[in-house]
């Protein structure tokens, strides 16, 4: 149940504010992580700050990082690198948006329409002695001063909960929408990137590796067969560790990161061995020249591997105590996981040129380590280690990261359910919704396994949680306080950045990335007509 939040009475003298006794009550979107009662929250294991480093890792590099390869080939890599550039500032400026947000969120009454009068510092009668107006002067600075110490993230909410909270149901409908539709995409990828991992793997051991190269129902029926049983390996794989709590999954994320970055460092350094020795495999065209037939797609798969922000309250809930360092964990995730997507995308780019695959993982099934590493005859022996250690790197890579991302998808359907039913059956929605965002995934990879549909579609509604909601999440905490003014900031949060965080310069973020978007959305649509 959400109860509205009284407006805090200020006294005279130095002001109490105990925010736990007047925070409102998280409703079930966010009991996955924190739950309400006394019982559910001596089930929930908390992380610590650190432990949110490896977690953000694992969300951010997803499917998105295997298909930029490929597209940075398409749009070129110096256009393709000045856009990463510029959404890795965004991506760490929305960041902030998100996490201040959820600390205003801290010190507002729950329902949107209830705005929060902010302690004003009203100027007094020319008469009364200077001393006295000094120190009306303190108290209500003491009182202001209070207000931002308790903008502090005590409890964390869901996107869909967030949107309730800060602009009603409009907003809390296009946000359910954009992160399900979303999650789902990126599910889907997850599941047809492994899956097509599977029959590769499969079929090279059998002998006859370019059997199942063509497209899924052009392929005889032993690739069918081969097909199916590889998303239901897939299932048994996933499906347990998605019906557990993320604070549970610590320990795996931290030792998964680890086996990330050691596959990553594998993959650029065979590239890097092949380019000196015997230069490219392919030399179709230029990739440091700039094509504009394929800006959509680099677009759309750059912010489909970028976009992380709608799982961050999911994945700072079960930190224990004083959330105030996150930002940097979140901020130093973000910033590793854009120097792989770099390396891995100009390099291999660069590599394989126009022989490169989506996802790029495949072109190691070719891998031999003669003349530089993909040279004709027998595989030397340590061929073996680093052909299969590249090809089930995205199995281990999507695993850990299937759990994340299932759980918020969950959240956001949960929040579909009536507050009665959640209430009096709460265990029953929180599996139930978990099994609603687990299983469609896999349904999907039946009919199409198509990862650059995929990622073209799922990039377009990732633009909007990455960046087009945030702004609006933190221009709308801003307004609930009543003070809007373009060049002012109150009250300032432990995330809250001078230079970024005033409305002027939210503005001007979400004009840049809508206009960016607009571009992308034209170059899609063009390619699309004339594809037919």
């Amino acid at each position: 149940m959400i109860t509205e939040k009284p407006v805090v009475d200020y006294p005279e003298q130095t002001p109490s504010f105990d925010v736990q006794d007047t925070s409102p009550v998280s409703d079930s979107e966010t009991s996955l992580l924190q739950q309400s009662s006394d019982e559910k929250k001596s089930e929930t294991k908390h992380i610590s700050t650190f432990s949110v480093f490896p977690l953000v890792v694992n969300a951010a590099i997803g499917t998105g990082v295997f298909g930029l390869p490929l597209a940075y080939f398409e749009a070129g890599v110096y256009p393709s690198l000045l856009i990463l550039i510029l959404f890795f500032f965004l991506n760490n400026i929305t960041a902030g948006y998100v996490l201040e947000a959820l600390s205003r969120l801290n010190v507002l009454p729950s329902k949107f329409s209830t705005k929060y009068i902010f302690p004003e510092v009203t100027p007094l009668n020319e008469k009364t002695p200077l001393e006295d107006q000094k120190q009306h002067l303190v108290d209500q600075k003491l009182k202001y001063e209070v207000v931002e110490q308790n903008c502090i993230i005590k409890n964390t909410y869901g996107y869909t909960e967030m949107g309730l909270r800060l602009g009603g149901s409009p907003l809390k409908i296009f946000s359910n929408m954009c992160i399900i539709l979303n999650c789902y995409g990126g599910l889907w990828a997850y599941v047809a990137t492994c899956v097509t991992t599977f029959v590769t793997v499969i079929w090279i051991i059998v002998g006859d590796q370019e059997k199942c190269s063509n497209s899924q129902y052009k392929n005889p029926w032993e690739c069918q067969v081969t097909y199916y049983w590889s998303i239901f390996v897939y299932s048994v794989l996933v499906i347990p560790l998605s019906f557990l709590d993320v604070g549970r999954q610590a320990f795996i994320q931290i030792a998964l990161t680890f086996i990330r970055f050691f596959s990553f460092g594998v993959m650029v350094i065979t590239c890097v061995v092949q380019i000196s020795m015997t230069g490219p495999l392919d030399a179709e065209r230029n990739v440091f020249a700039f094509y504009w037939d394929g800006f959509g797609t680099m677009f759309t798969h750059t912010a489909f591997a970028f976009v992380v922000q709608h799982t961050l309250p999911a994945l700072i809930g079960p930190v224990k105590g004083d959330k105030k360092k996150v930002h940097f964990a979140i901020c130093s995730a973000l910033s590793i996981a854009s120097v792989f997507y770099l390396l891995v995308a100009i390099v291999c780019a660069y590599t394989f040129n126009g022989k490169v695959k989506t996802p790029v993982t495949l072109n190691w099934a070719n891998y031999t380590g003669r003349d530089g590493g993909w040279g004709d005859g027998k595989e030397l022996w340590f061929a073996y280690i680093i052909k299969y250690l590249i090809l089930f790197f995205p199995v281990l890579n999507l695993t850990s990261t299937f759990p994340l991302l299932s759980n918020t998808l969950a959240a956001n359907i949960e929040d579909l359910f009536p507050l009665k039913v959640k209430k009096r059956h709460g265990r029953w929605t929180k599996f139930g919704s978990r099994a609603i965002a687990i299983f469609p995934p896999f349904i999907l990879t039946m009919f199409s396994s198509s990862l650059k549909i995929i990622f073209d579609v799922s990039g377009i509604i990732a633009f909007f949680l990455a960046f087009t909601l945030p702004c609006i999440y933190v221009f709308m905490s801003l307004y609930r306080f009543n003070n809007i003014k373009m060049c002012h900031l109150r009250p300032k949060t432990p995330y809250t950045n001078w230079v970024t965080s005033t409305p002027v310069a939210i503005t001007a973020v979400f004009f840049v990335t809508l206009t960016l978007f607009c571009v992308s959305l034209y170059f899609l649509i063009q390619n699309i007509v004339l594809s037919f």
